[in-house]
């Protein structure tokens, strides 16, 4: 059995169901955007559309290693892609929120 085929079953739900809690949190923070006065929600709205940018692109990169066979070289590249897109997405979402919470308090 190929190492990639022994760490997809484990390596896909655990990166949705992180993919759906980051999309949860940037609508709490998109509400949280909207309550803002004009000037601070425009601005918090662009960093929630970037935010929505790494999501899309950790969703891709989860198809991508999806999609890599069961090629081992292929597979373990994909899935560090995979990986690294949504550390920095959640990087940038702790980020986004300790900005926005204490203004919200």
């Amino acid at each position: 059995m190929a190492l990639s085929s022994r760490e997809k079953p484990g390596f896909y739900p655990e990166f949705r169901r992180k993919i759906s809690a980051a999309a949860e949190r940037l609508d709490a923070l998109r509400a949280l955007a909207e309550r803002r006065p004009a000037a601070q929600r425009r601005e918090a709205e662009a960093q929630l559309d970037q935010l929505r940018g790494l999501l899309n692109r950790a969703a891709a990169r989860l198809e991508a290693a999806r999609m890599a066979g069961d090629d081992p070289m292929r597979s373990i590249a994909a899935q560090a892609a995979a990986q690294s897109a949504i550390d920095e997405l959640w990087d940038e979402l702790a980020a986004l929120e300790s900005r926005l919470l204490p203004l919200a308090a």
